[in-house]
Protein backbone atom coordinates (compact mmCIF):
# COMPACT_ATOMS: atom_id res chain seq x y z
CA UNK A 1 0.00 0.00 0.00
CA UNK A 2 0.98 3.86 -0.78
CA UNK A 3 2.03 5.87 2.21
CA UNK A 4 0.40 8.66 0.23
CA UNK A 5 -3.42 7.15 0.46
CA UNK A 6 -5.92 8.92 2.48
CA UNK A 7 -7.92 5.71 2.59
CA UNK A 8 -7.56 1.89 2.78
CA UNK A 9 -8.67 0.27 -0.76
CA UNK A 10 -11.85 -1.31 -0.70
CA UNK A 11 -12.21 -4.95 -0.57
CA UNK A 12 -14.57 -6.91 -2.89
CA UNK A 13 -17.15 -6.64 -0.91
CA UNK A 14 -17.11 -2.92 -0.50
CA UNK A 15 -16.67 -2.69 -4.11
CA UNK A 16 -20.14 -4.72 -4.37
CA UNK A 17 -21.61 -2.49 -1.62
CA UNK A 18 -20.37 0.59 -3.48
CA UNK A 19 -22.07 -0.58 -6.48
CA UNK A 20 -25.00 -1.47 -5.50
CA UNK A 21 -25.86 2.23 -3.47
CA UNK A 22 -24.47 3.85 -6.85
CA UNK A 23 -26.73 2.26 -8.73
CA UNK A 24 -29.71 2.80 -6.08
CA UNK A 25 -29.03 6.13 -5.96
CA UNK A 26 -28.76 7.06 -9.50
CA UNK A 27 -32.56 5.29 -10.17
CA UNK A 28 -33.73 7.11 -7.49
CA UNK A 29 -32.46 10.49 -9.12
CA UNK A 30 -33.91 9.68 -12.36
CA UNK A 31 -37.55 8.87 -10.73
CA UNK A 32 -37.40 12.42 -9.32
CA UNK A 33 -36.27 13.23 -12.56
CA UNK A 34 -39.16 11.88 -14.45
CA UNK A 35 -41.65 12.45 -11.72
CA UNK A 36 -41.25 15.95 -12.14
CA UNK A 37 -41.76 15.98 -16.04
CA UNK A 38 -44.61 13.60 -15.40
CA UNK A 39 -45.96 16.47 -12.87
CA UNK A 40 -45.24 19.31 -15.42
CA UNK A 41 -46.90 17.27 -18.51
CA UNK A 42 -49.70 16.46 -16.53
CA UNK A 43 -50.28 20.41 -15.47
CA UNK A 44 -49.76 21.26 -18.73
CA UNK A 45 -46.53 23.22 -18.27
CA UNK A 46 -44.52 21.76 -21.06
CA UNK A 47 -46.40 23.28 -24.00
CA UNK A 48 -45.05 25.66 -26.33
CA UNK A 49 -47.54 28.42 -25.46
CA UNK A 50 -45.66 28.55 -21.58
CA UNK A 51 -42.33 28.70 -22.65
CA UNK A 52 -42.73 30.81 -25.97
CA UNK A 53 -41.83 33.72 -24.17
CA UNK A 54 -38.37 32.91 -23.65
CA UNK A 55 -37.55 33.46 -27.11
CA UNK A 56 -39.00 37.17 -26.93
CA UNK A 57 -37.03 39.97 -27.49
CA UNK A 58 -38.12 42.25 -24.90
CA UNK A 59 -37.72 39.32 -22.81
CA UNK A 60 -34.38 38.81 -23.47
CA UNK A 61 -32.90 42.49 -23.10
CA UNK A 62 -34.69 41.99 -19.42
CA UNK A 63 -32.88 39.42 -18.56
CA UNK A 64 -29.74 40.84 -20.10
CA UNK A 65 -30.25 43.87 -18.44
CA UNK A 66 -31.15 42.43 -14.96
CA UNK A 67 -27.87 40.22 -15.26
CA UNK A 68 -26.19 43.77 -15.70
CA UNK A 69 -27.45 45.25 -12.71
CA UNK A 70 -26.65 42.07 -10.70
CA UNK A 71 -22.96 42.13 -11.48
CA UNK A 72 -22.71 46.20 -10.72
CA UNK A 73 -24.38 45.39 -7.12
CA UNK A 74 -21.83 42.49 -6.56
CA UNK A 75 -19.12 44.62 -7.32
CA UNK A 76 -20.23 47.60 -5.38
CA UNK A 77 -20.74 45.22 -2.33
CA UNK A 78 -17.30 43.70 -2.94
CA UNK A 79 -15.69 46.37 -2.92
CA UNK A 80 -17.60 47.92 0.11
CA UNK A 81 -16.90 44.48 1.92
CA UNK A 82 -13.22 44.69 1.38
CA UNK A 83 -13.01 48.35 2.45
CA UNK A 84 -15.28 47.26 5.40
CA UNK A 85 -12.87 44.42 6.51
CA UNK A 86 -9.68 46.63 5.81
CA UNK A 87 -10.98 49.16 7.84
CA UNK A 88 -12.36 46.49 10.75
CA UNK A 89 -8.39 45.18 10.78
CA UNK A 90 -6.44 48.28 10.80
CA UNK A 91 -8.82 48.93 13.61
CA UNK A 92 -8.37 46.25 15.40
CA UNK A 93 -4.13 46.66 15.09
CA UNK A 94 -4.43 50.00 16.75
CA UNK A 95 -1.84 50.77 19.26
CA UNK A 96 -5.31 52.65 21.32
CA UNK A 97 -6.89 49.81 23.79
CA UNK A 98 -10.30 52.28 23.07
CA UNK A 99 -10.49 51.71 19.63
CA UNK A 100 -9.24 47.75 20.06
Amino acid sequence: MSATAMYDVMGPLARRRARRWTVAGTLVVVAIVLGGIWQLQVHGLLKWKVWSILVNQDFARLIIDGAIATLKVALVSIVLSFAGGLLLTMLGRSRFRVIR
